[in-house]
């Protein structure tokens, strides 16, 4: 991925808290979110506070062209979170007022063809469709151009590029084939992703929690065999044959766990419980020794509050856990697809126990 010069991207989410994700995210790069070209640094735009603000990121820096970027986004995790995409390209005009700005934009003039307005904030778009000459052909649905308008640091930054490549969520973001059991799936197959694991054929996972079995599905349709690990009932659609349900507690399924397994291991635990995390890893603990050194282990952190800073929480899971994981392997992630309630714990397991 190559960019003639560096660009400017804004990405524009559906809740503040997003926006510190994608941060994370960018940040920590351990995690298969944000490849190299996408930008040097992420900033979360103001004014904002945790909870409000004007939903949007910056990514300074990006080295990917504006085909090569949205052809990631297309099939990137966070696109289903993330409704708009400024691309502001290199060294972006701006204007300090709105009437600077209608000036800018007149001065640098009319591209051809017809042009979208995309601005955010959206009343921008209402004030310069009544002001722009009638010279530029306006129509959000059908155009050749789309004029890009967002608020950076009390300035106004404009671009416009052309519409082949325009992200457009209703054309990227595509129908699942198969109706899931659960949108739970959604933080599984993130997760999945942000770890960089794939799924093998000859692989085998437990799933602590399982029901309805939604992720206990989505494995099953790419592995050997998932042991769903939960007293009540299954989805009805959740007749697979590779998928084992053990109507029992962790505390007691763990002779029948192993008889399932025989001599092997599993590659996998994971656990969508709706526990609170102290809860939830005391159910883990007898599964453990069944996931082989260096399986996966994914799990569903509930919270009772909505604050960011979940350091402490994750401190205590990870001691919880002791050896029975590789504790430099252990991240808190807020993955997308989680609530504002929730935080995914992942890590390795073991080779020492």
């Amino acid at each position: 991925m190559t960019n003639e010069a560096p660009a400017d991207v804004v990405i524009q989410t559906s809740h503040q808290s997003q926006c510190y994700r994608i941060v994370q995210f960018h940040q920590d790069r351990s995690l298969h979110a944000f490849p190299p070209a996408l930008g040097s640094e992420a900033l979360e735009l103001g004014p904002r506070s945790n909870k409000e603000g004007p939903c949007l990121v910056l990514l300074k820096g990006v080295t990917a062209n504006l085909t090569q970027f949205l052809s990631w986004y297309s099939t990137a995790n966070l696109r289903r979170y993330c409704p708009r995409v400024f691309w502001l390209g290199h060294n972006s005009p701006s204007a300090s007022t709105q009437e600077d700005l209608l000036n800018s934009i007149c001065s640098g003039g009319v591209p051809p063809g017809i042009l979208r307005l995309q601005c955010c904030p959206r009343s921008l778009e209402s004030w310069l469709g009544e002001r722009l000459p009638n010279s530029f052909n306006l129509d959000p649905k059908y155009f050749d151009h789309v004029l890009n308008v967002v608020t950076i640091d009390g300035r106004l930054h404009w671009n416009v590029h052309e519409a082949d490549s325009t992200y457009r969520q209703t054309v990227l973001l595509t129908q699942p084939s198969q109706r899931e059991v659960s949108s739970a799936v959604h933080k599984l197959q993130e997760a999945l992703a942000v770890l960089g694991h794939k799924l093998g054929c000859e692989e085998a996972a437990i799933d602590l929690g399982a029901a309805p079995g939604g992720w206990s599905c989505h494995l099953a349709k790419q592995m050997r065999m998932v042991i769903a690990v939960d007293p009540a009932e299954l989805s009805s659609e959740l007749l697979l044959p590779n998928v084992h349900h053990i109507k029992l507690k962790s505390e007691l399924a763990g002779k029948h766990v192993g008889a399932l397994l025989g001599c092997g291991k599993a590659d996998m635990l994971v656990a969508d419980m709706n526990q609170h995390p102290d809860t939830t890893v005391e159910a883990i603990k007898p599964l453990l020794p069944f996931v082989r050194p260096g399986g996966t282990v994914i799990m569903t952190m509930k919270f009772y509050g909505i604050g960011r800073d979940r350091a402490a929480v994750h401190a205590r899971i990870t001691a919880a856990l002791g050896d029975m994981i590789d504790v430099s392997s252990a991240k808190a992630v807020w993955l997308m697809a989680n609530t504002v309630n929730e935080r995914t714990f992942v890590a390795r397991r073991s080779h020492c126990c």
